[in-house]
């Protein structure tokens, strides 16, 4: 339940001595958390410099941590499981399509995952499940899209959406 998830990250924050951003104040943490925020964003922003390659690689990275970050929130789950498979396995193929420049296939591969999530967890949370196969997927699918845009402005689109993540943290 919903519950158990805040009494989980309570007592996580309990065990770091950190509760949320906040608590990094409280602790004398606020300049290392922004050090890491702006240390972040500076790896994100050289990545999506340096290629389309290397900035996949990072959207990758990420996307399969949301995936695995989904499963715990909505199956509680932090076994590797056959959704957390076909969710990863559909958000990987997705990401690879639209680097060959082949968005739509992607997002027919976010679908058909979808469909897959929901046939595997019938009636055990599959709209959730299911939900986050696009909830991670299609943004991913749409930043490298943008990145590989042949657009004169595709790489200041991206770099100007990264940006806007760290300015707004």
């Amino acid at each position: 339940s919903c519950g158990h998830r805040l009494r989980h990250g309570e007592e996580r924050e309990q065990r770091l001595g950190v509760h949320g951003r906040r608590g990094f104040r409280k602790a004398g943490l606020e300049g290392a958390h922004h050090a890491l925020e702006v240390g972040v964003g500076a790896v994100a922003l050289g990545l999506a410099y340096a290629g389309v390659i290397p900035f996949a690689v990072l959207v990758l990275a990420v996307t399969l941590a949301m995936c695995w970050e989904w499963g715990q929130v909505v199956r509680h789950s932090d076994a590797l499981d056959a959704v957390l498979v076909v969710h990863a396995a559909s958000v990987t193929t997705a990401v690879i399509l639209a680097v060959l420049r082949n968005p739509a296939l992607g997002v027919i591969a976010l679908i058909a995952g979808t469909f897959v999530v929901v046939a595997l967890r019938f009636g055990e949370k599959a709209h959730l499940s299911a939900i986050g196969v696009l909830y991670v997927g299609l943004p991913a699918v749409a930043l490298i899209t943008l990145r590989t845009g042949g657009e004169p402005y595709a790489l200041l689109a991206v770099l100007f959406v990264i940006l806007a993540v760290i300015i707004g943290n």
